[in-house]
C-alpha cells in the first residue's frame, strides 16, 4: 500500500516499545501538526503504559490515543486486519468512472467521481475519462461544468489527468510542508501529471480542446473531500473558473500511508495543500464562489453563469471569445475564428511565434500537424470570405480533436521517479518526504 516500511528494530528490551517507538519517530519528524506536542513527555507516558506489553498489538490502543492528541483528521491507524480489508477494497476491478452528458443547449456537463489509487483501476479511469472528455468536446460546447459532488477521494492523479485539457499546462498547485515550505509541485506536461521529477499519472492524456481555455464551473458539496479538494485546488487560481455549491469536507492535506512490520498502517498527514497562486488550504472547508442554497441546484446556476459569460457585452464581444484572443491563437492548440482578410496574415505570423517559442516533443509535434493542415485551410477560406464565419465544406464543422493517447514512452523518455526521498502514498495525495 505504501512505498515506506518501517521495521520494528530487534532489540534486548522490548519489540513492542521499538515498533512504538518507530511509530513516534515518524510522527514527530513528518506529521503536519508536530510542533503542536510535547515528544519528550509522549515518550515518557507511551513507555510507562507498554512498559509489560508483549506483542505489538497491545500497542494499538496507545497509537491511537497519541494520533487524538495529534489532532489532525486526516491521520489515522489501521490494524492489521483492517488494513488489509482496504487493500481489497482497492483492488477491486470496478469502480466508478467519469460521463458526461450536454445539458441545456450545450453546455459539457462532467461528472468526475472518487478513483482508486491501483494501477490497472487508474488507467480504466483515465481511459473511461479520456474518451468521455473527447465525446464532449467533439459537440464544440460553450463551457464546462466538472461536477465533484459526492467526490469522496481516492486518488488525485487519475482526475487531473483526466481533466488535464482543462487545466492548462505547468503549475497546478503543489504540497506546503509544517515549515511552510513547498514539498512538491503538482505538474502537468504533455497530459501527464508530476509531482516534481516524478510521474504519476497510469496513462498519458495528451488532448487539445476545441475551444482553448473554456470556462469552467466546478460544482462542489459537503462530499468532496481529500483528493476530491485537491482536484478543485487545481481549478483555483485560472481564469475562467467559478465554483458553485456548497463547502467541502475540509480535509485537503497531502497523506500517506506507510507499511508497518505486522501489517498495519499509518496513515500520516504530512502536508498542506496549496493552489496555483499559493493559496494555502487544510482542514478547513473550502467554500464556492457562489453558494446555492439547499433547496436550489447548483448545475442550473452553473449554467447560469457559463451562459451569462458567452453572453456578449453592449460593448462587443464577451469576456470568454476575448480570451481566446484576436487571432484564435493558444498555446493549447490553432483554432480559427471569423478575422477581416487583412488579419489572415497575422494569423499565420502568431502560429510561426507559438510553434518557435518552446522545444516541442515529437507527439506534439504530430498533433500539431494535425490541427495546422484543416486550420490553413481555414485561414485561406476565411480570407477570401472577407471574415464572415463559412460553413465547413461537407459538414457543420470540423470534427472535435480526436486527441492523442501518446504512449508513456513518448512522453516520459528520459524522467523516471525520483530513488533519492521515499514517497508515502496512500489512496489519495503523495507526498515527499526529505
Amino acid at each position: 500500500m505504501g512505498e515506506l516500511s518501517v521495521a520494528a528494530p530487534s532489540g534486548e528490551s522490548s519489540p513492542v516499545r521499538d515498533y512504538l517507538e518507530a511509530v513516534l519517530d515518524l510522527l514527530e519528524e513528518h506529521a503536519l501538526n508536530r510542533d503542536r506536542m510535547d515528544w519528550a513527555r509522549v515518550r515518557r507516558e507511551v513507555e510507562a503504559q507498554i512498559a509489560d506489553a508483549t506483542a505489538t498489538e497491545q500497542a494499538y490502543g496507545v497509537i491511537d490515543a497519541v494520533l487524538d492528541l495529534l489532532g489532525d483528521p486526516h491521520t489515522f491507524f489501521l490494524r492489521p486486519q483492517d488494513a488489509e480489508e482496504a487493500c481489497g477494497q482497492e483492488a477491486a476491478p470496478a469502480g466508478p468512472v467519469p460521463t458526461g452528458r450536454l445539458i441545456d443547449g450545450g453546455f459539457a456537463h462532467l461528472t468526475v467521481p472518487e478513483a482508486d489509487g491501483v494501477t490497472e483501476a487508474e488507467r480504466r479511469y483515465i481511459r473511461e475519462g479520456a474518451a468521455a472528455v473527447r465525446d464532449l468536446d467533439r459537440h464544440h460546447p460553450k463551457g464546462w461544468v466538472v461536477d465533484l459532488r459526492g467526490n469522496t477521494g481516492g486518488s488525485m492523479y487519475p482526475m487531473l489527468t483526466v481533466l488535464a485539457p482543462l487545466l492548462g499546462h505547468g503549475h497546478l498547485g503543489s504540497f506546503v510542508d509544517a515549515t511552510g515550505e513547498v514539498s512538491g509541485r503538482w505538474l502537468l506536461r504533455d497530459g501527464v501529471v508530476y509531482v516534481d521529477d516524478e510521474a504519476l499519472s497510469a496513462t498519458p492524456h495528451l488532448y487539445l480542446p476545441a475551444e482553448p481555455e473554456p470556462p469552467v464551473a466546478v460544482l462542489i458539496d459537503g462530499r468532496t473531500m481529500s483528493a476530491g479538494e485537491a482536484t478543485l485546488i487545481a481549478f483555483l487560481g485560472m481564469p475562467g473558473v467559478q465554483t458553485f455549491g456548497a463547502p467541502t469536507a475540509g480535509p485537503a492535506t497531502g497523506n500517506g500511508a506507510v507499511d508497518l512490520a505486522d501489517g498495519a498502517v499509518l496513515v500520516l498527514t504530512v502536508a498542506r495543500e496549496a493552489d496555483r497562486t499559493g493559496r494555502l488550504y487544510g482542514n478547513a472547508p473550502i467554500a464556492p464562489d457562489q453558494p446555492t442554497p439547499a433547496a436550489f441546484d447548483a448545475l442550473a446556476d452553473a449554467v447560469a453563469w457559463l451562459r451569462s459569460v458567452r453572453t456578449p457585452s453592449p460593448g462587443g464581444a464577451g469576456r470568454t471569445d476575448e480570451a481566446v484572443g484576436r487571432a484564435g491563437c493558444s498555446r493549447r492548440g490553432l483554432r480559427p475564428v471569423a478575422v477581416p482578410s487583412e488579419s489572415a496574415a497575422e494569423l499565420g505570423e502568431e502560429a510561426h511565434r507559438i510553434l518557435a517559442g518552446r522545444a516541442w516533443r515529437p507527439g506534439e509535434i504530430h498533433l500539431l500537424a494535425l490541427e495546422l493542415a484543416p486550420s490553413l485551410v481555414d485561414v485561406r477560406r476565411v480570407a477570401e470570405g472577407g471574415g464572415a464565419r463559412l460553413p465547413v465544406p461537407g459538414g457543420e464543422g470540423p470534427e472535435a480533436d480526436e486527441g492523442l493517447l501518446v504512449p508513456v514512452g513518448e512522453v516520459t523518455a528520459g524522467r523516471r521517479p525520483s530513488a533519492t526521498r521515499p514517497v508515502l502514498r496512500n489512496r489519495g495525495e503523495t507526498a515527499k518526504l526529505s
